[in-house]
């Protein structure tokens, strides 16, 4: 399965990477004409690359690589307006206590955390840190910068993994209560014990809500921070609900593993978060970022069955 990652590996003159590193940044202009053309890239041993026109994908992290003397270089840079622009390492900081564990975590905190982009995709496996990195930056935006979001709503299909146990009792904030153990697992690995009891408060105050995807029909949300989680199996007109529903002064976070669809094969590419993550318009708008986590890092049993049952639809 080909599908649009985020990241593209530009191979470079030296001279892009020294200049990146010394301004900050470069016009896309420059950097294109610092770009190894393919009889360089072959004389130096690089891979050949399909062809990518990388100008016009905002918010897309470029992996700059260039030999000197026999020394491989590497800088990562985001493409913005006209430009692109050294990333910022976040391992030298925290995001709610939050550190990346590799590169690719690095870069969705970079797009996460820029109030420039209003829809947030991150793709990848089972166990790369998707709910864990979308929950540390709404809760530092929502609680530590005090940027003017108003609450935070944590939503997701009501789906079970195999076959459905039918109708479960209670009211419907009971029955979605078992769908929500992702997001309070993730809750106490950022704030410990005391996890649960902050939520409980936050809850009360209004400050966290819980709604089930398929109960946002009408919805209009303003000032929120919406996180969406499993949203791989969502269909093109689902995803178009979900994606109309924030208002002004919003934010979406969308998470999806399309390897964890559950029995619901069929065609990937009719899945709304694949038509999303693959359209030209989202590459090209200012608002949107797309990222694909490549590694696990829950643990290795994770990564090993990871590797095991990858396939292609």
């Amino acid at each position: 399965m080909n599908s649009f990652t985020g990241v593209h590996t530009l191979y470079v003159q030296p001279e892009a990477i020294e200049n990146i590193y010394s301004r900050k940044t470069l016009s896309v202009e420059d950097l294109s004409a610092l770009e190894l053309d393919s009889k360089e890239r072959t004389t130096l041993g690089f891979l050949e690359k399909k062809a990518f026109d990388w100008t016009n994908c905002r918010n897309l992290f470029l992996v700059l690589t260039a030999d000197s003397w026999g020394t491989k270089q590497t800088a990562i840079v985001r493409v913005g307006h006209g430009c692109v622009d050294l990333v910022k390492d976040f391992g030298r900081s925290s995001i709610f206590g939050l550190k990346p564990r590799n590169k690719e975590q690095n870069m969705a905190l970079n797009t996460l955390t820029d109030e420039m982009v209003r829809c947030q995709v991150i793709c990848g496996r089972a166990g790369g840190g998707k709910t864990l990195l979308a929950l540390a930056t709404a809760l530092h935006l929502l609680f530590e910068q005090k940027l003017g979001y108003e609450k935070l709503i944590l939503t997701r299909p009501m789906s079970p993994v195999g076959k459905d146990l039918g109708s479960l009792p209670g009211e419907v904030n009971e029955k979605f209560l078992p769908y929500l153990n992702n997001y309070f697992d993730n809750i106490d690995i950022l704030m410990g014990r005391n996890g649960r009891g902050y939520l409980e408060r936050a809850v009360e105050k209004g400050q966290i809500e819980f709604l089930p995807l398929q109960l946002i029909g009408g919805a209009s949300w303003h000032n929120a921070i919406v996180i969406a989680d499993e949203v791989q199996s969502l269909t093109s007109e689902e995803m178009y609900a979900l994606g109309t529903r924030p208002a002004s002064g919003s934010k979406l976070i969308l998470l999806g593993d399309f390897r964890q669809r559950y029995g619901k094969r069929g065609d990937l590419t009719k899945t709304g978060l694949y038509q999303l993550v693959n359209s030209p318009v989202a590459h090209q708008a200012k608002e949107i970022a797309i990222i694909e986590l490549l590694k696990t890092e829950r643990s290795r049993m994770a990564q090993l069955f990871g590797d095991i049952f990858t396939e292609e639809d």
